[in-house]
């Protein structure tokens, strides 16, 4: 991996230090540049930079909320950003900490609960405002069940879904309609649980929360079952999980089913959306959420 010119320049004049090498790193990232710069002085900082000006907008707000993040948090510091012709560009503290294995096991999920526990705590109520509501985030994305049953387009058509979700539909569209109002909170939520935005300290046993470009208001529950939605594809006891939380007390079991039931929608949709060539690790997180989303919900309501 190679930093552009206009990068380097920006780092040099930002940095007072000019880069000499730099390593990409893992995961998928939606930034052109994404990974540790080493400094010729020898320090480190993680890099992430976009031209697309699809992403300017998701940076801007990764570093309004980066900057009023609560000390003691697990996520790295940002250090500063830039904006540099059609650059978006931002510099972190370097963390030396690594992806946790697919599928998800027992101990890592447990490390993940915990690490979104305690985010929780220190994020109530958001130290970021104004800040948009997790309905205002996602947009259409969410109305999935609600434009099938009402015939409008989108990505799919009824005829596409499975047995279980024709049969369901008018429902399914019922608990959409009422997510906003049930997911909504003080929270300054993450919204972004894929794997690669959990990074494990073997040395520490911390786990760092990394991309804030989805950060919301939302109620305290909503980060922990949007996670154990892809641990539940995995097949670990997403229910067991969630009861055990703190975060479960207080939780109306209509919202959780109307979360259950909008991501079911979207990860409905994006498997129609999935197109070849697209990242098998990307591909996979989606099958995994669709599953554990879907197989979560039928649960719940095969005990009402």
């Amino acid at each position: 991996m190679e930093l552009p010119a206009a990068l380097v320049a920006v780092l040099g004049r930002e940095l007072g230090r000019s880069p000499v090498a730099v390593t990409a790193a893992a995961g998928v990232y939606a930034s052109e540049v994404a990974g540790v710069v080493v400094l010729d002085d020898g320090e480190e900082v993680f890099v992430k930079a976009s031209r697309d000006p699809e992403r300017r907008h998701d940076h801007e707000t990764e570093a309004r909320i980066g900057a009023l993040l609560p000390a003691g948090l697990a996520t790295p510091r940002l250090r500063g950003w830039a904006v540099d012709g059609a650059w978006v560009v931002l510099w972190f503290d370097a963390l030396h900490a690594h992806l946790a294995a697919q599928p998800w096991t027992a101990h890592s999920v447990g490390a993940v609960v915990a690490a979104i526990e305690r985010r929780t705590r220190l994020l109530t109520p958001s130290p970021v405002a104004p800040l948009r509501s997790v309905r205002g985030m996602v947009g259409p994305a969410f109305t999935v069940w609600g434009d099938l049953a009402a015939g409008r387009a989108r990505a799919l058509v009824v005829d596409d879904l499975d047995a279980w979700s024709r049969d369901h539909l008018d429902e399914l569209a019922s608990l959409e309609a009422s997510w906003p109002a049930a997911s909504s909170g003080e929270v300054l939520c993450h919204f972004d649980p894929r794997t690669d935005n959990y990074l494990l300290d073997d040395d520490t046993g911390a786990v760092w929360t990394i991309d804030w470009s989805r950060g919301c208001l939302a109620a305290p529950w909503v980060d922990l079952v949007t996670f154990l939605v892809t641990a539940k594809g995995d097949g670990h006891d997403a229910a067991a999980l969630f009861a055990a939380s703190p975060l479960s007390t207080g939780a109306d079991d209509g919202a959780v089913d109307a979360h259950l039931a909008v991501l079911a929608g979207y990860w409905t949709e994006a498997a129609f959306r999935a197109a070849p060539g697209w990242d098998p690790a990307l591909l996979d997180y989606q099958r995994r959420s669709l599953a554990g989303s879907v197989s979560w919900l039928q649960e719940r309501w095969d005990r009402r």
